[in-house]
């Protein structure tokens, strides 16, 4: 492979002979110093110094220096930079991945806890119809949830399915009793709400009618009620007509035959879909797919949320959530991540393949840069004559674009 190597930058070499020059011992291509390979390392750790950016190195080295596969070297001597890693942007957010919309009523249900001035809030949404339903608890514990949930199904039916943040959620009591009461939990990555979205914007929803009514000494209840009777987003229908086929009776007037129960068209779920659908396209617009997958055992960079900073891991397994990793960090301790807050990690080391040498032997020669070098020493005048190759062919500024 290394003969290989060699043999190639032997070729690619002479096909730019026309295009080097000897001055006072250096060999320049155009007005760019040819490095020897003995000399790249430190020729990039001088550029690399201070940490700058891609863009400004490679602004540099197409200035002053040059050998084959230069910008490759460069590209990977800051991607494996242990510093320039450590400090690199979050990553761009990924595109949305939107919850299936069940059939029926209280089929995915969303929840989360909320804390308010020291007072604790389970807060239960509706995946189909959107009703909010909110409880205060006097803590966090297992059974206290458990409890709470009791209540809601016995007035609304069990869901089949739970989407909710880990703990308490994910504690053995909680996964026994869904095992008992027959529904599953479907648990967020830490540290990544937007897996959960639907409960976060229902905490928001709660905490800015908690506000609200705080302020103005209104009773809260009276907040949830005139929420269950508006229309929700993009539908014509409120969270009461989609889960119980009629309008609630609030402190509005109306006329009697408003609150007559009428069913809601099933037709409904269709404009649902095609309201996600265009939710999806708008968030996208500043998303981007990652597609790089992680595999058991591998090195990986891990955010630290509270700094922004990346510190290294290692991917335990892949978890059936989507994006969902099992990491061991190096402090020892595994946590459950999202791939947004991954990336790989890249070794200390320079490449300069097979692929990267002939890219440049294929490079045009409009790209070369022409300007030759004028010797300030020379030993034989015929070699080193202001336009002249060291063959004693006289060398010409090509013509470009006629001008």
């Amino acid at each position: 492979m290394e003969a290989l190597k060699l043999n190639l930058l032997v070729v690619l070499m002479y096909r730019l002979r026309n295009d080097l020059q000897l001055s006072n011992g250096l060999v320049y291509y155009g007005t760019r110093l040819v490095v020897p390979q003995t000399l790249r390392k430190t020729v990039l750790n001088l550029l690399h110094e201070t940490h700058l950016g891609s863009s400004k190195i490679n602004s540099l080295v197409h200035e002053f220096y040059y050998w084959p596969g230069i910008h490759s070297d460069v590209h990977n001597m800051i991607l494996s930079c242990a510093v320039c890693q450590k400090y690199s942007r979050s990553n761009t957010k990924a595109p949305l991945i939107s919850h299936e919309i069940p059939g029926t009523p209280f089929a995915k249900i969303a929840a989360d806890i909320a804390e308010i001035n020291g007072v604790n809030y389970l807060i239960v949404i509706d995946y189909f119809s959107r009703w909010l339903e909110v409880y205060q608890t006097n803590n966090k514990n297992s059974s206290t949830i458990i409890k709470k949930f009791k209540e809601i199904f016995s007035r609304f039916g069990i869901p089949q399915t739970l989407i909710a943040d880990n703990m308490p959620f994910n504690s053995s009591e909680m996964q026994q009793f869904a095992k008992e009461w027959k529904f599953s939990i479907i648990t967020s990555s830490p540290y990544y709400p937007k897996s959960n979205g639907l409960a976060e914007k229902a905490v928001g929803i709660f905490k800015n009618m908690f506000r609200k009514a705080s302020e103005n000494k209104q009773d809260l209840e009276l907040y949830l009620l005139n929420y269950r009777n508006a229309p929700v987003a993009g539908l014509q229908y409120s969270p009461s007509q989609l889960l119980n086929s009629r309008h609630l009776r609030t402190k509005m007037p109306v006329n009697d035959q408003a609150l007559i129960p009428k069913v809601v068209p099933e037709s409904i779920v269709t404009q649902m879909e095609e309201n996600q659908v265009l939710q999806k396209f708008y968030y996208d617009q500043t998303a981007r797919e990652k597609n790089e997958e992680f595999t058991v055992g591998q090195e990986v960079l891990v955010q630290n949320l509270n700094n922004k900073l990346w510190e290294k891991g290692r991917v335990l397994r892949k978890l059936s959530q989507p994006r969902s990793y099992l990491i061991k960090h190096n402090n020892g301790s595994v946590q459950r991540r999202n791939s947004v807050h991954l990336r790989k990690y890249n070794k200390p080391g320079l490449q300069c393949d097979k692929e990267i040498i002939q890219g440049e032997e294929n490079r045009p020669r409009s790209e070369v840069q022409s300007r030759i070098i004028t010797p300030s020493h020379s030993r034989n005048p015929k070699a080193y004559q202001p336009g002249m190759s060291r063959s004693g062919r006289t060398l010409r500024v090509p013509t470009k674009m006629n001008l």
